[in-house]
C-alpha cells in the first residue's frame, strides 16, 4: 500500500473509496464508513489482500455488490495510484513521512475527526456541515426551495383534489355540464363550461425522521420542513427518532437559524435510534381526530428501524382510514437499485400511496415535475 506512505492518509483513501462506490449505486453513510475504519484498525498487517476484504466485508450488503466489489476495488486503486504518482511528480523533494498506517487509525477513531466529520458529510445534499445546530442556508437557496414547495402544494392539491366547480372559463372544457346547463335553454348551446379544481382546506402532516440513518440527508431535509412549515398554512409538523415530537411552532420563526436553534434545544434524541412504529402510533394516538379525508400525511424517513414492523403496521393502518393520502418520502429510493426490504418499510407500504425519492434540491424538483402523475401512481 504505498500510497499511503506517499499521501500518510488512510483515511482520505477510505473516505474517496466509499464516495466511488456511492457512485457505482452502493447505499453508504457515516456508519459504514466508520465501520470501515474500525475494521482496518483491527489488521495487525496491512496488505492489499488484507485491507481489501477488510472494506468488502464492511461495506458489501448483497450478492450484487459482492460480485462488483474486487473490479471496482481495482478501479479505484489504478486511478488512485495515478493521481497520487502524478501528485508527486509536480511536488518538490520531501522527507517521507514513515507514521504507520494502523497506528493513523486507531488515532482517528479515538480522536475528535473534525476534518474527517466534513468529508463524511460531504454526500449531503446541501453539501455542508452535518452538524445541524450550526447549519447556514444562503438566503437564495431557502427562496428557491419556498418556490418549488409552492409548486408542489398547488400541484398536490389538484391531483388529490377530485372536487370541481364549473365556470365560464378556466380548465379542460366539461362537455357534460355545458350539455347539461344546455336544456334549460331547449338544448341549445349558450355558454361553455369549463372545470376547475375547488380549493379545499388540506391539513397538512410532516413527520421527518432525525434518526442516525438519516444524517447524511438531515440538512436538506430540515431546511424543507422549515420552508414547509413557512408556506402552508395548515400544517402539523413533526420530527421523530425514538421519540415524537412537535416542532411547528418553532419553525414558525420567522428567521431560519433561530427557527433550528430553538428546535434543537426541545429534541434530544436527535441522531439516535429508530422507533418508527412507536412514533407514528404515538402520532395517530394523539391526532386522529384531526385527520381525515382532507388531510395529507407527509413521511420523510429511510424506513430502517429498531422497533416492532407490527406497530408500523397497525399505526400505518390507522392513519390510511382517515386520511386523504399519505405521501412517504425515501432518501434510498433514489437508488436505482432501491428495495423497500427493510421490516418497517415492508410493514408500511401497503398503506402508502406514493413513494418517492427526496434527498437534495434535484431530487425535489424532479418530484415537482412529476406530481402531475401521482393519480395514476396510487
Amino acid at each position: 500500500m504505498s500510497q499511503f506512505d506517499r499521501t500518510g492518509s488512510l483515511s482520505t483513501y477510505v473516505l474517496l473509496f466509499c464516495r466511488f462506490l456511492r457512485d457505482h449505486h452502493f447505499i453508504i453513510g457515516p456508519e459504514e464508513e466508520s465501520d470501515s475504519f474500525r475494521a482496518i484498525s483491527h489488521l495487525t498487517l496491512i496488505s492489499e489482500h488484507m485491507f481489501k476484504y477488510a472494506l468488502k466485508s464492511s461495506l458489501v450488503k448483497n450478492h450484487q455488490q459482492y460480485v462488483k466489489f474486487d473490479s471496482l476495488f481495482e478501479a479505484f486503486r489504478d486511478q488512485y495510484r495515478k493521481g497520487v504518482d502524478a501528485k508527486e511528480r509536480l511536488k518538490p523533494e520531501t522527507p517521507k513521512n514513515k507514521r504507520p498506517v494502523i497506528r493513523n487509525i486507531k488515532s482517528w477513531l479515538s480522536s475528535d475527526r473534525g476534518d474527517d466529520k466534513l468529508s463524511l458529510a460531504s454526500f449531503s445534499a446541501m453539501h455542508v456541515s452535518a452538524s445541524i445546530s450550526s447549519v447556514c442556508v444562503p438566503d437564495d437557496d431557502l427562496a428557491e426551495l419556498k418556490k418549488l414547495i409552492e409548486r408542489f402544494s398547488e400541484k398536490m392539491e389538484n391531483a388529490f383534489n377530485r372536487r370541481k366547480k364549473y365556470l365560464p372559463r378556466g380548465g379542460p372544457l366539461s362537455l357534460r355540464t355545458t350539455l347539461r346547463k344546455s336544456m334549460k335553454h331547449g338544448g341549445e348551446i349558450i355558454q361553455l363550461y369549463y372545470s376547475v379544481p375547488k380549493k379545499n382546506n388540506t391539513q397538512l402532516f410532516l413527520l421527518c425522521d432525525v434518526s442516525r440513518s438519516m444524517d447524511l440527508y438531515s440538512v436538506f431535509l430540515i431546511t424543507f420542513i422549515y420552508a414547509f412549515q413557512q408556506v402552508f398554512r395548515n400544517i402539523e409538523t413533526f420530527v421523530f427518532s425514538s421519540r415524537l415530537y412537535r416542532v411547528s411552532g418553532y419553525l414558525k420563526e420567522g428567521n431560519f437559524s433561530k427557527a433550528i436553534e430553538k428546535m434543537m434545544q426541545e429534541v434530544d434524541q436527535w441522531s439516535g435510534g429508530t422507533r418508527i412504529g412507536e412514533c407514528l402510533y404515538e402520532f395517530v394516538s394523539g391526532y386522529e381526530r384531526k385527520i381525515d379525508s382532507n388531510s395529507l400525511v407527509m413521511i420523510l424517513s429511510d424506513g430502517i428501524d429498531l422497533g416492532d414492523p407490527a406497530l408500523t403496521k397497525e399505526a400505518m393502518k390507522r392513519i390510511y382510514r382517515r386520511a386523504g393520502r399519505i405521501i412517504w418520502f425515501n432518501p434510498l429510493a433514489g437508488h436505482k437499485d432501491y428495495q423497500p426490504e427493510t421490516r418497517a418499510m415492508k410493514a408500511a407500504l401497503p398503506f402508502i400511496d406514493v413513494l418517492v425519492p427526496l434527498y437534495d434540491m434535484e431530487s425535489l424538483k424532479s418530484m415537482v415535475s412529476r406530481t402531475k402523475r401521482f393519480k395514476k401512481m396510487v
